[in-house]
């Protein structure tokens, strides 16, 4: 059995992805459920070390932006934190309860109680879902989709060493006004803005890195979304190569049974239709704000910004970041500091348009070593 995971921002086409490659019947994807198991494994870490005394108290995981130690809290991260840490006895029965919860917010399978009463370390959630399935469904490929934790992946990797990474991107103009859509419609789902424009960040500054390193390097794969609706049998084929299983002739690109979860009009399968629809519906004000916090990144995925970054007036988008920076809602930033925070974005947004300027590592994650 061979364990493939899929990480991306909320509302980037995770779930279309994962939904995809489950068609296939020797793949089973779970959606998003360690998500609490990921939160419990850094805070403990957190704990438990003093150079991590930064993040410790952050109620949803950090990007990681603008912290003072940021360097040896990542090298920490992606060197040092293991799955096969012992969870502490006092945390057991309430982190089963979010497990489950989170869990089945999405997934149908039933969960054997009784093994997850016999859990004691933070993979053991995982080898105990995985293992299950596999053996229920001959499975070929398990593994779970997941958002906002791109960063584990290293850990993943010491525990499953020959696990492999998909990775989605999408225009994060695109991913914010389906996020504010989607707000409308549930309370629930409301997000933190600049919070969330962070974490975009935070995905694909940290894809850059692994992308970097020699031991994961060969071990994930970038895929754009947008891209992928306008040229899937290309896509299909690069991930036939990097999963090494046949995918063209085995899934149902109708997805059939799921209506889809776009924020705008509901749609089956693989579909151009709403892919650019935030165009018509996004504000001047917030589509500069974008622009101003993620210009490099951007850039170096080949958006057209370049005309409109220089139009850029920093006192307007100022006004725009406290007026989200204010905002209520799950993702919100570290910090409650708007004027610092806005001091630091101006600087990266400037040090981002100085291409010969040496890259300060509290600004650019893609800059740790």
């Amino acid at each position: 059995m061979r364990q493939i995971f899929i990480f991306g921002v909320a509302r980037s086409g995770t779930n279309l992805i994962a939904r995809l490659l489950n068609t296939h019947k020797k793949i089973h994807f779970f959606l998003d459920p360690f998500l609490p198991i990921f939160k419990s494994l850094l805070q403990n870490f957190s704990v438990n070390n003093d150079e991590l005394t930064e993040i410790k108290d952050c109620k949803f995981l950090p990007d990681y932006y603008f912290l003072k130690n940021n360097q040896k809290i990542f090298n920490l991260i992606f060197n040092s934190l293991s799955l096969n840490s012992e969870i502490p006895e006092y945390l057991l029965s309430n982190l089963n309860k979010n497990f489950l919860e989170r869990y089945y917010l999405e997934n149908d399978e039933k969960v054997d109680l009784k093994k997850m009463k016999n859990i004691r370390f933070y993979n053991e959630y995982f080898d105990f879902l995985f293992e299950e399935t596999k053996i229920k469904r001959n499975l070929d490929i398990v593994g779970s989709k997941e958002v906002w934790t791109i960063e584990f992946i290293p850990s993943i990797l010491r525990h499953y060493q020959k696990a492999k990474f998909v990775i989605i991107n999408r225009d994060p103009r695109a991913i914010i006004m389906s996020m504010i859509k989607l707000g409308l419609k549930d309370q629930s789902q409301k997000a933190n803005i600049i919070g969330y424009i962070r974490h975009w960040r935070k995905n694909f500054e940290i894809y850059q890195i692994l992308d970097k390193l020699s031991s994961t390097k060969n071990k994930v794969f970038f895929l754009d979304y947008e891209n992928f609706l306008l040229d899937e049998e290309k896509y299909l084929n690069d991930l036939e190569f990097f999963l090494d299983i046949g995918l063209k002739k085995s899934i149902d690109l109708n997805i059939s049974g799921w209506s889809g979860n776009s924020s705008y009009k509901n749609i089956k399968g693989i579909s151009k239709t709403n892919a650019n629809k935030w165009k018509e519906d996004i504000s001047d004000d917030l589509e500069n704000l974008i622009i101003f916090m993620c210009f490099k990144e951007m850039l170096l995925l080949g958006y057209d910004v370049g005309k409109k970054v220089k139009k850029l007036n920093t006192k307007e988008i100022e006004k725009t970041f406290n007026k989200f920076f204010k905002q209520k809602g799950s993702w919100k930033i570290m910090g409650e500091n708007a004027k610092f925070n806005f001091k630091k974005e101006l600087e990266r947004f400037e040090m981002s348009m100085n291409t010969d300027s040496q890259k300060d590592v509290s600004l650019f994650l893609s800059s740790l070593k």
